[in-house]
This record gives structure tokens, C-alpha cells and sequence, in this order.
């Protein structure tokens, strides 16, 4: 399930800012944590490396060394 979560947080970080991410996301996604049995500490530096490295792969970044 941790996998899935970090699947959608990429996938968003292509197209959208983290703040807008962690605002549609977290509401779903830390009480799902909770409920499977993450620790809420390691959780939300999952969340914060996700998204750190989601808006590294942005796809307009690829195109623009040219």
C-alpha cells in the first residue's frame, strides 16, 4: 500500500507544486498510515522524499537542453 501511495505522489509531482500535493493528499493518505500501522514520524519523511523527488522529474524539465 506504501508503494501505491508513493506511485500517486509521484505521478501528481509531474504536473503539480508539493504544497498543493500535500494538501490533497495527506488528508487520505496519514489516516490510511495510521490505520495500516505506520509510524507517523517515518511517514511523513517518506511523504516529504517523495515529493522532493517528484518535482525532479517534472517532463517540460527534460526538454529543456536543447
Amino acid at each position: 500500500m506504501l508503494c501505491v501511495m508513493f506511485c500517486v505522489l509521484l505521478l501528481l509531482g509531474m504536473f503539480m507544486e508539493q504544497i498543493s500535493i500535500m494538501l490533497l493528499t495527506v488528508p487520505i493518505f496519514f489516516p490510511l498510515a495510521l490505520t495500516l500501522g505506520f509510524d507517523p514520524n517515518w511517514f511523513g519523511l517518506i511523504m516529504l522524499l517523495s515529493l522532493e523527488s517528484a518535482s525532479q522529474r517534472r517532463p517540460s524539465d527534460c526538454c529543456c537542453s536543447s
